[in-house]
């Protein structure tokens, strides 16, 4: 055994082992982690990742699932509600839109389990949108509840009127008219619809309400293709607000007139447009009528000229300067009496011609006769009424929608001579006409009322129709529609054109018109306007019926305007001036608040002549910098034509009502084009 060097030996540890020499302590391996598979660090990713998902498009995902399952149910509603409103079945309509209120509620539910989605900035403006337009929806509904509502309760009037006490099943079906009614039975109706007036003012508001949020609801913001069903939504909603803005209106006028137990009377004038008056036009039939309680008590038409024929050498009235020259006379009789624009005063002058006249006839007693009210109808109204009911024949002619004013025209003017028929008779076969048509109409089942309820309505916004009556309250009601053809204030500026034909026939049957306005607002301290009438004679040849245009023209502009040029202005129409054009005198004046300039014009067979009046506004266009601008533009009763506007302002048009072409966008002017067949309202904001 080698020996062992002694200073190679470690140096023994004397506290341990003294004795044995110290060992090299044994190397331990470090401790080892117990990892899992890697299939199991996979599964766990996959959990983490699945549980972040759901925790963050979770609330998203589950709210639009909900929201989109509620909508999907509501769609089915309301199809259902649409199916049974068509068949009449309002009850069971009544249930469904119940359903659809509660689906209305659960969208709203869905958008709002969205949670933090709702403040995200790009979907959570779309979210929103939804949001809004569900509330909307919710509102819509619960307008169509009321108006339901309303429908049932009308339809319980239609199929059962209360009689006695108990209910008898001889009411008024869909197929009944209202000819068919006892007076009693029509007491009663009336009394039911007077009944619904506020159910349907609330179902009308609420429906406003819903309209109005709607509107709110930012379209741009939403989703493409949420968008067009939003705008159809709201086209549809506002169509159907304005239908019962219309129906409510005419129920709240009407009504109370009808079904008034006490006896009302009426004087009825019938206005041919053809020959344009003030009011309408030539009043050539004058009628009385007696109503009570729905039921028309006495009716009866003749022709003005026998209530004006007996005191021809006796009147003494003096009429309008306009009216002698142009006319040739020297009375104001009934028949020229609509001399005013103004409906109401030219009313309140009828009545009272009517009973003066009458009371110096001494053919009639009229003892305490007092009219209630008057009601003037234009051609266009009947020939209305007759696409409702159809043609109906009259000693043997027919009358029908498009012949109907010719066919009467030829039989008052021409005809009647050819029948044998005396002067004074002519006009006779006008009342039967009438009579005819009102039975006509008097015999449409219910189920046709709501189409001439619409006729009513458009006629009377078109003045086709003008009714005035001394109730104070009812005429506030018609002054508030614009039914009763009262002169109307408008705050900014104002303009109405008035035709009168003097002496030219029928010949406004066949005239063309177009009326042009032009402003410039674009200096600070003056503000300059033109009004340009073009009329076309389209006829070319002079007969019984059409000749030249001879018109007294007023133009009604804001109190305190200046007129600065008249250009077109005639002293008579050429036949009595020499064959030449001559310069007339324009008449300044003020009439019904406003500023009026007057004046006579004439239009030859075949001829297009334009009449230009300018003037100065008495309003600074800074003003109307800072306020925005205003113009209503009355339209006469009784008179077709169209309306351009041309305005010119200092400053950018931001907003106009209605709206330019698009075209037209951007600039500091107002330009539009359109037919002016009711009193057109015009907003501009710059």
């Amino acid at each position: 055994m080698p020996y062992l060097n002694e200073m190679s030996l470690p140096s023994p540890d004397f506290l341990t082992c003294p004795i044995q020499p110290q060992l090299p302590a044994p190397t331990v391996p470090p401790p080892r982690l117990l990892l899992p598979p890697r299939r199991y660090v996979r599964r766990s990713r996959f959990v983490i990742a699945a549980l972040f998902f759901i925790g963050v498009f979770g609330p998203l995902v589950f709210g639009g699932v909900w929201a989109g399952w509620s909508a999907f149910h509501l769609r089915l509603m309301l199809q259902s509600v649409k199916e049974h409103v068509a068949v009449g079945e309002i009850l069971e309509a009544q249930g469904k839109l119940y359903e659809a209120n509660i689906q209305a509620q659960e969208i709203q539910r869905g958008l709002r389990l969205t949670a933090f989605w709702r403040e995200a900035p790009w979907i959570g403006k779309r979210l929103r949108v939804l949001e809004q337009a569900a509330q909307a929806g919710q509102a819509t509904i619960q307008g169509f509840q009321d108006l339901t509502a309303v429908a049932a309760s009308v339809q319980q009037a239609f199929v059962s009127v209360k009689k006695d006490g108990p209910l008898f099943e001889t009411g008024v079906s869909s197929t009944r008219s209202f000819h068919d009614l006892s007076p009693d039975d029509k007491r009663a109706l009336l009394g039911r619809l007077s009944q619904t007036l506020s159910q349907l003012r609330v179902a009308r508001d609420k429906l406003a309400i819903a309209l109005q949020a709607l509107e709110r609801v930012k379209q741009e913001e939403s989703w493409l293709p949420f968008r067009s069903v939003l705008s159809s939504n709201m086209q549809a909603l506002s169509t159907l607000k304005r239908q019962i803005d219309e129906g409510a209106a005419l129920a709240e006028v009407f009504l109370p007139l009808l079904n008034s137990a006490q006896e009302k009377t009426y004087l009825v004038v019938l206005q041919n447009a053809d020959e344009l008056r003030p009011t309408g036009g030539f009043i050539g039939t004058i009628g009385t009528v007696r109503v009570a309680s729905g039921d028309i008590q006495h009716i009866k038409f003749e022709d003005v000229y026998a209530v004006d024929g007996p005191v021809q050498e006796t009147w003494k009235d003096i009429p309008p300067e306009p009216l002698a020259k142009g006319l040739g006379v020297k009375a104001w009789f009934l028949r020229d009496s609509n001399w005013s624009p103004d409906f109401p005063q030219t009313a309140e002058r009828l009545m009272d011609v009517y009973l003066r006249e009458r009371a110096m006839d001494s053919r009639f007693t009229i003892h305490d006769l007092r009219f209630d009210g008057v009601i003037a109808f234009e051609p266009r109204f009947f020939a209305d009424l007759l696409r409702l009911t159809g043609p109906i024949t009259v000693e043997g002619k027919t009358f029908t929608a498009d012949n109907f004013f010719t066919q009467l025209q030829y039989d008052v003017e021409i005809g009647f001579r050819a029948d044998g028929t005396p002067t004074a008779q002519r006009k006779e076969i006008v009342g039967k006409v009438g009579d005819v048509l009102l039975d006509n109409l008097f015999h449409q089942p219910s189920s046709r009322w709501p189409a001439l309820l619409e006729i009513m309505t458009n006629a009377l916004e078109r003045k086709d129709l003008l009714v005035y009556v001394r109730d104070p309250k009812i005429l506030a009601l018609l002054d508030a529609h614009g039914w009763s053809g009262r002169t109307r204030e408008s705050p900014t500026d104002y303009l109405w054109v008035v035709d009168t034909n003097v002496a030219a026939f029928k010949t406004d049957g066949v005239m063309e018109k177009r009326l042009a306005y032009t402003l410039d607002a674009s200096s600070p301290t003056t503000t300059l306007s033109t009004v340009t009438l073009t009329y076309r004679n389209t006829n070319r040849v002079i007969n019984w019926r059409y000749t030249r245009y001879r018109d007294y023209v007023r133009v009604y502009v804001p109190e305190g305007s200046e007129l600065l040029s008249v250009e077109g202005a005639m002293e008579d129409d050429i036949t009595k001036t020499g064959w030449q054009v001559k310069p007339g005198r324009v008449d300044v004046m003020r009439d019904l608040g406003k500023t009026v300039f007057g004046t006579f014009w004439s239009v030859e067979p075949g001829e297009t002549r334009q009449l230009k009046f300018t003037y100065r506004l008495p309003l600074a266009g800074d003003r109307l910098q800072v306020t925005g601008y205003r113009l209503l533009v009355q339209k006469q009763p009784g008179a077709r034509m169209g309306l351009t506007l041309d305005l010119m302002f200092g400053k950018k048009v931001v907003q106009a009502t209605p709206g330019e072409d698009p075209k037209e966008f951007g600039d500091t002017r107002y330009r539009v084009s359109l037919p002016l067949e009711k009193d057109q309202e015009f907003n501009i904001r710059l």
